[in-house]
């Protein structure tokens, strides 16, 4: 079984393209336009959630803090094009990884193959 990737973006031209690219490295994706779309839907308890910062609603690190506030043990990508110490700093102190934007895609396939080891 393929690992599962739930991309959550509210870009639609970033969640397009890195569902193609996920895919195309045999990875099962989901992608959903916010984080309170990803929220309503069933939490995952396998795979891993590849989250933007900057969103309308709920940002990517509120995301992180719901997930783990309620033991959601996946871990998480954070990717943003807007980096800053005390962003890093909470999604290291959440257990997350985090990444800029742009990235090269191999980047971004390395990071996503990385939370599954």
């Amino acid at each position: 079984m393929a690992p599962f990737v739930h991309i959550i973006d509210d870009n639609d031209a970033v969640r397009d393209s890195l569902t193609c690219l996920l895919e195309s490295e045999d990875f099962a994706v989901k992608a959903y336009g916010s984080a309170q779309a990803f929220l309503d839907g069933l939490l995952p308890d396998d795979g891993c959630v590849l989250t933007d910062v900057q969103m309308p609603g709920i940002s990517g690190l509120e995301l992180l803090r719901r997930l783990r506030d309620q033991g959601a043990n996946v871990p998480v990508i954070v990717m943003t094009g807007r980096p800053d110490p005390t962003m890093a700093a909470e999604a290291a102190r959440n257990t997350a990884v985090f990444i800029e934007k742009p990235f090269d895609p191999d980047a971004i396939v390395a990071t996503v193959r990385s939370v599954f080891r």
